[in-house]
This record gives C-alpha cells, structure tokens and sequence, in this order.
C-alpha cells in the first residue's frame, strides 16, 4: 500500500487501517519513511503558510501583534527546518516514552508497533497541522486516532485505552487551571 492511500485510510477508516497494522507491516521503516514524507510535507506547507497564519492571529490577538510579526518567514523557515531534522530521531524517543506508557496500560506489542502507532496516528498533524485555526483542532482527532490504534494495534481494551490518554490530559488541564487560578488570585488586590 502505498503512502497516500495509507494516509487516506488512517484519516477515513481508522478501525480497519490499525486492526491490519498488527499483522501486516513489519519493523520500524515504513513507518520512519512516512513520518520522514509526511511531516516534511507538513514543514513545506507551514513556511508557505505562514504570512497567512501571522495575519489571522494577529486579527485574533491584537496585543501580541508585535511579537507576531517579528518573526519574518526566513526565520521561521529556518527553525521549521531544524525542527523536522531534530524531529526524525526525536521520533524514536516520542515512540519510546509512549511504549513504557503502554507497557504500564498491559500493551502486548513490541516496541516497533508502538512506533508504527505513534506515526500513523500523527497524520492529521502532517497534512492539516498548518492550517491556520483548524491546526489547533487536529488534537481532538490525534487523540482519536491514538485511541483508536492502541485499542487495535497493542490490543487494549476501548476503556482502558481511552483512560490512558485521557486521564493525564484532565489532570493536565487541572493542574493548569490550578496554576493559572493561583497566579490570578495572588495579583488581585486584597480588600
């Protein structure tokens, strides 16, 4: 199968695309040659976007204008590129962190298929990640995604595979709340 076709089915039929992920691809190399295609692909059109991307923000946050339009395409061209290079090992370790989770969820796969996991579910970052506003929604579907994959991939049940990444994104998002609030409540002026 071929890597467009392969985006296509993680992006419109991920149920069927992750119960043959188990069985069918071996290794690590497919997966690393997709992960090296696609989030090049998604670099490209970031830089090519990016003049765009600034004028909405801007139009959304005005007071941070300034801090915006300081950074010029060519820099962030630049920090793009180094990103992807600094981005191809740094998969492996992604994919390691993410396996020693799974382990301590009762994963049963070896560590090429979480690698196999972690790529494949990251599609919607490569090809929609650079789209200005809807970039930022992409998560939602990643977490679908990776729900999904682990459920079939290293055979953990749908509950449990959805309390796995769930849970640390709650307490997460509590913990920032908690830190935010804090902050907030210590600059109010006491009556």
């Amino acid at each position: 199968m071929g890597m467009w076709q392969k985006a296509k089915l993680v992006l419109r039929e991920p149920t069927v695309f992750f119960s043959h992920l188990r069985t069918k691809e071996k290794g690590v190399r497919d997966a690393f040659k997709f992960y090296a295609i696609f989030s090049l692909v998604g670099i490209i059109l970031t830089i090519l976007v990016h003049p765009l991307n600034t004028a909405i923000w801007k139009g959304i946050f005005f007071p941070m204008a300034e801090a915006l339009s300081s950074t010029s395409t060519g820099q962030m061209a630049v920090t793009q590129i180094i990103n992807y290079v600094l981005g191809l090992p740094f998969s492996f370790v992604m994919a390691g962190i993410l396996h020693v989770w799974i382990l301590i969820w009762s994963g049963r796969e070896p560590y090429s298929k979480t690698y196999q996991l972690s790529v494949y579910s990251a599609t919607p970052y490569f090809l929609f990640g650079w789209i200005p506003i809807l970039g930022s929604l992409v998560f939602i579907y990643w977490l679908v995604l990776i729900i999904i994959g682990t459920q079939h991939v290293q055979r953990i049940p749908k509950t449990k595979s959805m309390l796995m990444y769930i849970l640390p994104i709650a307490l997460l998002i509590l913990f920032l709340i908690a830190v935010f609030g804090w902050a907030f409540m210590t600059q109010l002026p006491l009556m």
